[in-house]
């Protein structure tokens, strides 16, 4: 069972992010703010992270920036999840350290 972080400001969009985590038998940790999300997988440590970028207190690129500087979150997979669409969007998160990129809105597949 893999460990995921939900960093979403939205909270139906964080509810069904949860939903979909445990429904394919992985925790959801959750954080409503880039903050929180900062501090939750400094204490956490989750084996991937769905970032939103437009985040509260600190915006999704700048978290994944400062994870990026930490050794024990080089290799955790950070994906991108925004309602922001353009190429030009999916290439600063991916600036930003992001491995992936995921136009909201989304479903289970």
């Amino acid at each position: 069972m893999a460990r995921v972080l939900v960093v979403e400001d939205d909270a139906n969009n964080l509810d069904v992010a949860s939903r979909i985590i445990r429904a394919s038998g992985h925790e959801a940790l959750v954080a409503s703010d880039g903050v929180a999300g900062l501090d939750l997988a400094r204490v956490e440590r989750p084996d991937a992270i769905l970032v939103d970028l437009l985040l509260p207190r600190m915006d999704g690129w700048s978290l994944t920036r400062s994870l990026r500087t930490e050794p024990w979150a080089a290799s955790i997979p950070i994906i991108a999840v925004s309602a922001l669409a353009l190429p030009s969007d999916r290439a600063r998160a991916i600036e930003a350290g992001c491995d992936d990129f995921v136009s909201k809105p989304f479903a289970p597949a």
